[in-house]
């Protein structure tokens, strides 16, 4: 008699908990967006995950730097900007700032406190993009790369990135929730190797030419550098620019010295007979390479590293260094 009067009080405690608990839950979600109260989602960029920023170890490894602002957004399952109505926020371009390294990760913060993006398993997507820029929508953007790219800061201005991230669905109710962001390339990069003994070591300037520098109707929302691919318009009207290259390093090739050369342009073709790069020798003579690969020409793709060096003979594409996503710092040679 005992046990019986204490399995019906459970059964009753147990569905008036069910019932409350459904009823919060529900109230919640439609306020701000998360499973519990206590649940406000942590970002994070993990260190061996595809990069870009600031501190270049590599051609291909590098980290972002404390103090880097991203733009956000948050989507529903049917591609609508999500709104928290009693807070009056809609999550559009909402601005966070890499604040620190924690655990081999850059935490990702908002930068008003108020912009919080709100958590759902199975509810929402995270669009994150770098560099921040105001006004900007993730469903057709228009990014120019600049013409000058020699500092640090002008080529990242360029290097557009992008990752739509998703609530994890084995996220804890009662410790935050973490949500990774990975970072990758909506442009392809160009490293360009010159034996340092053909320039002159106070000047060391280099040049790509013929580079179509606008792309439009980019969407942010894409979930793969395929996906990114198609939705790529190169601007044919706009005219063809010469890019100033930054040089962010050395290596030694076979025995020689190399002064390594980057920049970041759109995913274009590239055909044979084009003039492609210029550099300026030691005698402070232009020497200028000419497209002249397998095939018809060279395509560029998003998210893809392309090394061309300089030879006494002439230009040399060693090929496309491996999509960051399958890792590696390896050549195709052609």
């Amino acid at each position: 008699m005992k046990a019986t009067t204490y399995n019906i009080i459970t059964l009753f405690s147990l569905l008036t908990l069910f019932l409350v608990s459904t009823s919060c839950t529900d109230e919640l979600a439609t306020a701000t967006g998360r499973t519990t109260d206590n649940q406000t989602p942590r970002f994070v960029i993990r260190a061996n995950s595809p990069q870009t920023r600031v501190s270049y170890g590599s051609i291909t490894q590098s980290t972002f730097e404390k103090g880097d602002v991203l733009g956000a957004f948050v989507l529903d399952q049917d591609d609508n900007i999500v709104i928290n109505s009693s807070a009056n926020i809609t999550y559009s371009n909402i601005q966070y700032r890499v604040t620190g390294s924690e655990d081999g990760a850059q935490t990702l913060q908002p930068v008003l406190a108020q912009d919080t993006l709100p958590y759902g398993v199975g509810t929402y997507r995270y669009i994150f993009y770098y560099p921040f820029r105001e006004g900007t929508t993730y469903n057709n953007v228009t990014h120019t790369v600049q013409t000058d790219q020699t500092t640090p800061h002008l080529y990242e201005l360029s290097d557009l990135l992008w990752d739509v991230a998703h609530p994890s669905s084995t996220a804890g109710t009662d410790a935050q929730p973490v949500v990774n962001v990975k970072m990758d390339h909506a442009m392809s990069n160009i490293v360009l190797e010159v034996p340092q003994e053909m320039m002159s070591a106070e000047a060391s300037l280099a040049w790509m030419l013929n580079i179509k520098i606008m792309v439009s109707g980019i969407s942010l929302a894409a979930q793969s550098l395929s996906d990114l691919e198609g939705t790529y318009g190169i601007a044919e009207t706009v005219n063809a620019e010469t890019i100033d290259m930054w040089r962010f390093g050395t290596r030694t090739l076979d025995n020689q010295e190399m002064a390594q050369f980057r920049i970041a342009i759109p995913a274009q073709e590239f055909r044979n007979g084009t003039a492609m790069f210029r550099i300026q020798t030691k005698e402070g003579e232009m020497a200028t390479y000419t497209a002249n690969f397998t095939g018809n020409g060279v395509s560029f793709e998003p998210g893809k590293y392309y090394l061309f060096t300089v030879t006494e003979t002439g230009l040399r594409f060693r090929g496309l260094i491996k999509d960051l996503k399958d890792g590696g710092d390896y050549y195709y040679e052609y």
